[in-house]
């Protein structure tokens, strides 16, 4: 749950610090670990850091490539890092200290604009490009970090929550009555728009280009495929693929600086993953137990299987 943000423009370059500061103090509470901020020119980005994975203690953001000059900020947690870190070839470095960002930036050194479909994981993160004089972001495939924007002539903000951009002196609070009856009406189906005329949100699987010098580019790098079908021999091999690839999801989600805990509903999604994140944490010779929190309970609890279906 970190923070990013920050903007292009070429207006008023003293106070860049100044609305960057106020940009960040708007979401303060994403980043307890620490801020960041990089300004150049008509260029700022800010950061606040949270600490979850323990790759995420070695961040520094805004982050830079030495041999690019990029700096990228990024929400994110990947669950892909050791496949990333085969294909692109950094079995050399220290695995515990190449951060996610620092994943990112290869990632994008290697692909370009292709880079977010080869990213698995959740994230949110824009990259400043100097050679290109592009910014470049993204966010994940299902929308899990959150990306809001602004954008006017020659003017571009970004931002994790929309208080922070509301702090930009560009960018009005005029709110989008037409949005907000949709709202009330139940009309929640659309991706992009927000309650504020000058702000937006990107959509889930998409990625985002701006240019001082062209128009602003927003591209779907991912969709579902409804014809896809996985065609397997029998009842027991669906069953045994389907723990396999669960199985797989929870475990690069128990990835972990600190302790983590479940929101338990009471429902069966819940519990599968709770009793499964459970297994899987004995598994590894920790002394962890994950918490539990219900809607209606002030308190956590210790999870065990018994104890999930007896609340069920």
């Amino acid at each position: 749950m970190s923070g990013i943000l920050g903007f292009y423009s070429e207006n008023n370059l003293s106070e860049h610090q100044v609305i960057l500061d106020e940009m960040q103090s708007a979401i303060a509470h994403r980043g307890p670990d620490g801020l960041g901020h990089w300004t150049d020119g008509a260029v700022a980005i800010g950061h606040q850091r949270f600490v979850t994975t323990p790759e995420a203690q070695y961040e520094r953001s805004p982050h830079s490539n030495a041999r690019s000059n990029c700096v990228i900020t990024a929400d994110v947690r990947l669950d892909n890092r050791d496949e990333l870190i085969e294909t692109l070839n950094l079995e050399s470095l220290d695995s515990q200290e190449l951060t996610d960002p620092d994943l990112i930036l290869e990632a994008y050194q290697r692909w370009g604009n292709d880079c977010p479909d080869k990213l698995l994981g959740a994230f949110a993160f824009i990259i400043w490009d100097p050679q290109r004089q592009i910014y470049f972001g993204a966010r994940d495939h299902m929308g899990v970090k959150p990306f809001y924007y602004s954008h006017q002539e020659k003017f571009f903000a970004f931002a994790s929550e929309i208080k922070a951009l509301l702090r930009s002196p560009q960018i009005s609070n005029d709110l989008d009555e037409n949005r907000i009856t949709s709202l009330l009406t139940s009309e929640l189906n659309d991706r992009v728009r927000t309650c504020y005329v000058d702000i937006s949100r990107l959509p889930a699987a998409h990625w985002i280009e701006f240019s001082p010098h062209s128009s602003l580019k927003i591209h779907p790098y991912w969709q579902l495929d409804p014809h896809r079908e996985i065609q397997l021999q029998d009842d027991t091999e669906y069953i045994q693929t389907f723990r396999a690839i669960f199985d797989k999801a929870v475990r690069c989600r128990l990835r972990r600086q600190v302790p983590i805990g479940s929101h338990l509903s009471g429902g069966m999604d819940s519990s599968s993953i709770a009793v499964t994140a459970q297994h899987l944490m004995s598994q590894e010779d920790s002394q962890d137990t994950l918490k539990t929190f219900r809607p209606h309970l002030a308190q956590s609890q210790t999870v065990t299987s018994q104890t999930i279906f007896e609340k069920s």
